[in-house]
């Protein structure tokens, strides 16, 4: 499986949970390709390590244009947190 990974360091609001959190809905509601999403918060909360799950590179690629006004509603939720500059994005892969 690969992994659309998301990094970023946050301001550590409490309010980044429950956007995370809604984030994570959306994309379970809106786009069943998407076979899973993790995340993680380390250093109290002000770092986040952002991934959705997916098989087929074309499924990704599928997700990315499908992307409206909701998606980008539910991720500036989660983005207005991001401290500027520390967001960063790759592809990752399971190890073994």
């Amino acid at each position: 499986m690969y992994w659309a990974t998301i990094t970023f360091r946050s301001d550590g609001s409490s309010d980044l949970k429950d956007a995370l959190r809604e984030w994570s809905d959306h994309i379970r509601d809106a786009h069943p390709k998407i076979r899973e999403v993790r995340c993680y918060q380390f250093n109290a909360g002000t770092s986040v390590v952002w991934q959705e799950g997916f098989d087929d590179f074309h499924d990704y690629q599928e997700l990315i244009e499908q992307e409206d006004d909701e998606c980008e509603l539910v991720m500036s939720k989660v983005f207005v947190h991001a401290i500027p500059g520390t967001r960063a994005g790759q592809i990752w892969t399971d190890g073994i």
